[in-house]
């Protein structure tokens, strides 16, 4: 009798296993890599061995560099975020370090690589954003205490993933003093904060006025290779403005 599976790659790390749709895969990965970042995530459980349903919860577990402990921080803030998020099935995250012999040889058996894990072929140090960019919060929305002449500005909506949607944009007052700080400048990555944290674009246009609205933070001067981001600079340069 032939196995029908012979010929085909093992189930272990199958992406195609996973029972979830795009639209909540994108934001589960946009959360982990906001929380979680440089950390492997892998799913397994219903989700991954075709005994699921649409909502069924999806088991992930955590690998840190060098298979160490997930620090406490971050796993807590990447719990809220999930219990805030409208993802319609509850999430299970297990740290990998924590979890006895025997459930890493059951998750071995079959389960879906959601993150990789950072690229091994260079030597990145670890840096503070902070120390090696520019940021800017946007601008509250406030028309009691706004002043100035009406701009157009970037709203919540308007920014998707490597590319800003212009169709519709709001207006808000904006003094002359105002403008350097919350204007857009050809290279400055614009971040949600809000929403969906972490949908990103560049901004690549040429002297076009845009402001921003405060759901987001501007960072210009990018010298940095961060988790996700670097993994996806190419999407980023294909869209834009």
């Amino acid at each position: 009798m032939t196995d029908p599976s012979a010929g085909q790659p093992p189930a272990a790390g199958r992406a195609d296993r996973l029972h979830l749709s795009p639209k909540h895969r994108k934001k589960l990965e946009a959360l982990l890599c906001a929380h979680l970042p440089g950390i492997e995530v892998w799913a397994y459980g219903s989700r991954v061995n075709g005994e699921s349903h649409d909502g069924s919860d999806l088991d992930l577990v955590l690998r840190a560099p060098d298979m160490q402990e997930v620090p406490a921080g971050p796993l807590a803030d990447f719990t809220e975020a999930l219990h805030d998020s409208t993802l319609p099935f509850l999430i299970e995250a297990r740290d990998w370090a924590r979890l006895p012999e025997r459930f890493h040889r059951e998750i071995e058996r079959e389960y879906v690589v959601l993150v990789e894990p950072p690229s091994r072929g260079r030597s990145w140090p670890m840096v503070r954003l902070g120390d090696h960019v520019d940021s800017c919060l946007g601008k509250m929305l406030d028309q009691k205490k706004n002043r100035g002449e009406l701009f157009p500005y970037l709203g919540n909506k308007n920014v998707r993933w490597g590319r800003f949607d212009t169709s519709q944009l709001g207006q808000m007052r904006f003094e002359d003093h105002e403008h350097d700080r919350y204007g857009l400048e050809y290279g400055d990555l614009v971040v949600c904060e809000g929403g969906e944290p972490g949908r990103c674009a560049i901004w690549k246009a040429v002297g076009v006025p845009a402001n921003r609205c405060p759901a987001f933070r501007r960072i210009c001067t990018i010298f940095f290779r961060i988790g996700w981001w670097s993994r996806n600079w190419g999407r980023f340069r294909r869209g834009g403005v």
